[in-house]
């Protein structure tokens, strides 16, 4: 689980990943809400009271790349047989990731700790921009434990704090399912 704060309101995320990329994002922040679910290949969105919709095009390829977001990416670079896509070092040495039928995410790592120091990635038009604040180590593995995200209009900017981490918990499948009979 994490708290958020964005623009003065303060609310959570939730959010499952499995490693054959599946996902669900439960999100609220003031009174707003958003409930994401996506099977591996297809995904529904569900804002606030609104019936739930299908992803688009956009989303279908961010959904695709999630699984690899924030710390997750150690999973794309570290286990190249099961990545499917490309990974590219740059000569600035910039990590560029790109899931097959995702997006590119560019990381660069801290020179002191080879942990991500920030990552960049393209979402509906706007450069994101996610920088590295601090680390916990759970099972032996670091996460991080606050991250901000950018997006270049401060009254988007927000803080993510990452209050539970839980690795490799009990998950019912239903959970990945679509929504609302799409």
């Amino acid at each position: 689980m994490r708290t958020v704060e964005i623009s003065g309101l303060k609310g959570t995320i939730k959010v499952w990943h499995t490693a054959d990329g599946r996902y669900r994002k439960e999100e609220q922040v003031g009174p707003y809400s958003t409930v994401e679910t996506f099977d591996g290949a297809n995904g529904t969105i569900k804002q606030g009271a609104a019936p739930p919709r299908a992803m688009t095009d956009a989303e279908r390829a961010k959904a695709r790349s999630a699984r690899y977001a924030n710390s997750n990416a150690i999973f794309f670079a570290f286990f190249p047989d099961r990545r499917r896509g490309s990974l590219v070092v740059e000569d600035d040495g910039t990590i560029v990731m790109k899931p097959e039928g995702g997006i590119d995410w560019r990381i660069t790592l801290d020179p002191q700790t080879s942990l991500p120091k920030t990552m960049t990635h393209d979402e509906g038009g706007h450069t994101i921009n996610v920088t590295f604040v601090s680390y916990e180590t759970i099972d032996g593995v670091k996460f991080e434990s606050e991250i901000h995200r950018t997006m270049g209009d401060p009254r988007f900017d927000a803080v993510i704090r990452f209050t539970k981490t839980v690795i490799n918990p009990a998950v019912d499948a239903s959970m990945f399912q679509q929504t609302g009979g799409l």
